[in-house]
C-alpha cells in the first residue's frame, strides 16, 4: 500500500497464473490462485510495512496480478514493488535485517532492563531506527548499494551514532530513506572528518572534531 495512502479500509492482492489461450476470459476454468488463499484474502492495510509475495510459474503462460477492494476503494494506493521474473538456481545476496518482533523478543527478556545499561540502550534505539524506517524499507536501502551496509553498520551498532539520529527528532516529512541517503554522502565523503578523535573546547566542555561533525551531520538529515 503506497505510503501516502493514509485512510481507507484496506485491500487485497490476488495472483494468478494461466496456461489457457483463452486468458482474457474470467473463471477458475482459467486462472489458478498462486498466492494461498489465506494470502490473498489477507488485508493490506494504509501505513502497513510491504507483503512480500512468491510463487512458482514453471510451465505457466501467463501471470496476472490483481488487487481487489475490501468493500471500499477508498485509498486503495496498490504499488507493486520490485517485481523479479527468476531462475530455479537463482541464488538472493543474504544480508540480515533483525526484524522488529526480533527486538521485542530480546529487550523482553533481557536481564538488565535500565538505560544506565548502553547495550539495552543502544538495543531499544536500534528497534526504534528499523520500526521507524521500516524492515522492506531498511532492507532495500541496504541492498541498492553495497556501501550502504557500511553505512548501516556504522549507524546502527555505535551507541553514540543511534542516540544523535534518533533522539535528533525525525526527519522532515518522515522521509528516513532520503535522510539515509544524505548521511551517506557525509560518511562516504567525510569518514575521516567523522572519526576524528582531536579534542576540543567548547562552550558545553570538552568534546572531539569528529563528534562535532557527527552532530553536524546528523542536524543536516532532519
Amino acid at each position: 500500500m503506497n505510503q501516502t495512502s493514509s485512510s481507507g479500509n484496506g485491500a487485497k492482492v490476488w495472483i494468478y497464473t494461466s496456461n489457457e489461450d483463452e486468458f482474457h476470459r474470467e473463471g477458475s476454468q482459467y486462472w489458478t490462485l498462486q498466492n494461498a488463499e489465506t494470502d490473498a484474502n489477507r488485508v493490506i492495510m494504509p501505513k502497513q510495512d510491504a507483503v512480500f509475495e512468491k510463487v512458482d510459474i514453471r510451465g505457466a503462460k501467463y501471470l496476472r496480478i490483481q488487487a481487489y477492494d475490501n468493500g471500499s476503494n477508498a485509498s486503495d494506493h496498490i504499488v507493486y514493488v520490485d517485481p523479479m521474473i527468476i531462475t530455479e538456481n537463482y541464488q538472493e545476496e543474504k544480508i540480515e535485517v533483525k526484524r522488529v518482533e526480533e527486538y521485542d523478543k530480546e529487550i523482553k527478556n533481557y536481564s538488565n532492563k535500565t538505560l544506565s545499561d548502553s547495550k539495552f540502550e543502544l538495543l531499544l534505539l536500534q528497534r526504534e531506527f528499523v520500526n521507524n524506517i521500516g524492515e522492506y524499507a531498511l532492507d532495500r536501502f541496504i541492498k541498492e548499494d553495497s556501501q550502504n551496509i557500511e553505512v548501516i553498520e556504522w549507524l546502527m551498532n555505535d551507541l553514540e551514532n543511534m542516540q544523535m539520529y534518533i533522539l535528533g527528532g525525525k526527519p522532515e516529512g518522515n522521509q528516513y530513506l532520503n535522510s539515509l541517503k544524505i548521511l551517506k554522502r557525509f560518511y562516504n565523503e567525510r569518514k575521516e572528518d567523522l572519526e576524528d578523535t582531536t579534542e576540543i573546547n567548547t562552550n558545553r566542555g570538552k568534546t572531539t572534531l569528529g563528534k562535532m561533525y557527527k552532530t553536524m551531520a546528523f542536524a543536516c538529515v532532519r
